[in-house]
């Protein structure tokens, strides 16, 4: 990640039969990231066990592109997708100006587009 570059990083916990369609989710999500200008890269990692833990990394070559994203339905797709979780995700963002968690979507979306 360059000195520019962002990144928005969701965990959480889905049950062992829940898993494999969260994941799908997570692909098809990953795939529409992937063909945006500013994306620099994506992941899905899981960790098996009584629950699965899901890893999703996005990362971008500046905040501009990643509030960009934030705004798109593309995350509103995400944002629906963790709103099925059992317990809440961990979401934080990594920007410049230091590390923030769900607030920065909202604050964000509240501005609108540029």
């Amino acid at each position: 990640m360059g000195p520019a570059a962002v990144k928005m990083t969701v965990c959480w916990s889905v049950p062992l039969g829940e898993a494999r369609g969260v994941t799908e989710a997570l692909h098809r999500i990953m795939v529409e990231a992937r063909q945006q200008r500013g994306c620099l890269g994506c992941t899905v990692v899981t960790n098996a066990g009584q629950e699965v833990g899901v890893r999703y990394i996005e990362e971008w070559a500046s905040e501009d592109w990643l509030q960009q994203e934030l705004r798109s339905e593309r995350f509103s797709s995400l944002a629906s997708l963790m709103e099925t979780s059992s317990e809440p995700p961990v979401v934080e963002f990594a920007v410049p100006g230091g590390t923030l968690g769900l607030e920065y979507v909202e604050q964000v979306r509240a501005r609108g587009t540029r």
